[in-house]
C-alpha cells in the first residue's frame, strides 16, 4: 500500500513523504529530510479525496535511500496508538483495486 503523506516531526516541521506497508502499529515513510531515531512525530496518511487516518508515533530507524529521487530517506515509525483494522482493511481495498 502507498499513500501521500504529510510528516510533522516535533522539531523539524511540517514536510511530505510517501507512506508504504502500514500496519495497525505503525508504517514506513520515504521522506526528503532525515528526521532522527528517537524523534516524535505526527504523520497524517491521505488515504483517498475524503478519508485520512491521523497517527502520532515515534521514529525507530532511518536509513538512505539515495536512489530514489527525493524521497531520499526511508524512516520506520511505531504508532502510539494502533491503526483500527477497519480503517487498515479500506487502505487494503483501495490499494489493491477492489471495489468499496
Amino acid at each position: 500500500m502507498v499513500f501521500g503523506s504529510s510528516v510533522t516531526p516535533v522539531e523539524v516541521g511540517r514536510g511530505y513523504g510517501v507512506t508504504q506497508d502500514v500496519s495497525v502499529g505503525g508504517s514506513r515513510v520515504l521522506t526528503a529530510s532525515p528526521i532522527g531515531v528517537g524523534n516524535d512525530i505526527q504523520l497524517r496518511i491521505f488515504i483517498d479525496s475524503d478519508n485520512r487516518a491521523d497517527c502520532v508515533g515515534q521514529v525507530v530507524r532511518e536509513k538512505s535511500v539515495e536512489e530514489r529521487g527525493i524521497w531520499k530517506f526511508e524512516i520506520g515509525i511505531s504508532f502510539q496508538e494502533h491503526l483500527p483494522e477497519p480503517i487498515i482493511s479500506y487502505m487494503r481495498n483501495i490499494a489493491n483495486g477492489k471495489p468499496l
